[in-house]
């Protein structure tokens, strides 16, 4: 919580994440592993109530080493967004993503 709005500070790895005192981007989705895309990923938080009730509260998700997530689950994110705050047609349901990270770390 900062200057009174919900803020998740998240990150790709646990490593990364015990650097910046927040969680796994995996942990505050409630998406497990992240693995099958938006079709499996979706049902799975909608399912989840805790998860639900972090994406519907969290007014601005903080993603450290974002060049760590690949193309399907980024996609899938936002699916999840859109899914569980109802807003189908906003990015990530309107969820502000302030997305943190070097694109150069890792080759391509």
């Amino acid at each position: 919580r900062y200057n009174e709005k919900e803020i998740a500070v998240t990150a790709s790895t646990g490593i990364a994440a015990t650097h910046i005192n927040g969680v796994t981007l995996h942990s505050w989705a409630g998406i497990g592993i992240g693995r099958g895309g938006a079709s499996k990923l979706v049902p799975k938080v909608l399912g989840n109530n805790a998860a639900c009730e972090r994406w519907r509260t969290t007014q601005a998700l903080v993603l450290d080493e974002v060049s760590m997530i690949d193309g399907i689950l980024f996609e899938a994110l936002d699916q999840i967004g859109r899914s569980v705050r109802g807003k189908c047609n906003l990015p990530f349901g309107g969820l502000q993503v302030i997305l943190c990270g070097d694109f150069f770390q890792l080759p391509p």
